[in-house]
């Protein structure tokens, strides 16, 4: 997103433990605010073949709301059976994961390091700790969402900056909808520097009348179109 529009975002400081409830941050939106029936499916055949590690990123904990009270709580969550209960951010997450390993072939867990371009609330880090990875991961953001990423990862294993690090090998670079948002010459900032030769990247097809489809397929990876029909992955 341009940085006018960052200039209108107001996020309290310090960040509430109910962040998740402020409108500032759920509507713009900062984590998966929607039910996708894509990654409802996904999630479905995973859970039948599924690891400890598995249950436990994708079990839904109340976390970013106020306690006891579920009237927003409720409007993210989702039953995958009678005594099995996620939300819609750890669906997204899973389907960012699986679908990944999918087109590479890689494994995650198997990467030194994760950069991640644009955390959100945390969530796929979380959902990448709690799968098993132990390795160090960073996330690239604005100050005013790392405040969010400190309170809801304050449990977890992470690395925050606003510089583009510096390329190591084995690094997987993330961004799911961020580096799509960017302008021309940050993300030669970020090619140049960081230079990665693994990526999760999710970009819509045309942003603020830039064309990412132009952009992205100068670059090489396994692609596939998003359930949108308006944005895809891009993975190697």
């Amino acid at each position: 997103m341009s940085n006018n529009f960052w200039d209108t975002v107001e996020i309290p400081n310090p960040v509430p433990d109910n962040y998740r409830e402020l409108v500032a941050i759920n509507s713009i939106p900062l984590f998966e605010t929607q039910i996708i029936p894509e990654f409802v499916d996904q999630a479905r055949s995973d859970m039948s073949k599924a690891s400890p590690e598995w249950f436990k990123a994708m079990r839904h904990v109340p976390r970013g709301f106020t306690p006891c009270n579920s009237d927003i709580e409720q409007h993210f969550v989702l039953d995958l059976d009678p005594k099995f209960q996620t939300n819609a951010w750890n669906l997204r997450s899973n389907h960012h994961y699986q679908t990944y390993q999918r087109l590479t072939g890689n494994t995650i867990n198997r990467f030194n390091r994760i950069v991640e371009l644009g955390g959100g609330c945390g969530d796929f880090c979380r959902f990448v700790r709690d799968m098993g990875f132990q390795g160090e991961y960073v996330i690239d953001d604005l100050p005013m969402v790392s405040l969010i990423q400190q309170v809801a990862l304050s449990d977890v294993a992470v690395s925050f900056t606003h510089h583009v690090p510096q390329p190591q090998p084995r690094t997987l670079f993330v961004a799911t909808w961020s580096m799509s948002e960017t302008p021309q010459e940050f993300r030669e900032i970020i090619t140049s520097k960081l230079n990665p030769n693994n990526y999760l990247i999710c970009y819509q097809h045309e942003f603020e009348e830039f064309s990412n489809t132009e952009y992205f397929d100068t670059w090489t990876g396994n692609r596939e179109v998003m359930y949108d029909g308006r944005s895809s992955y891009l993975c190697q």
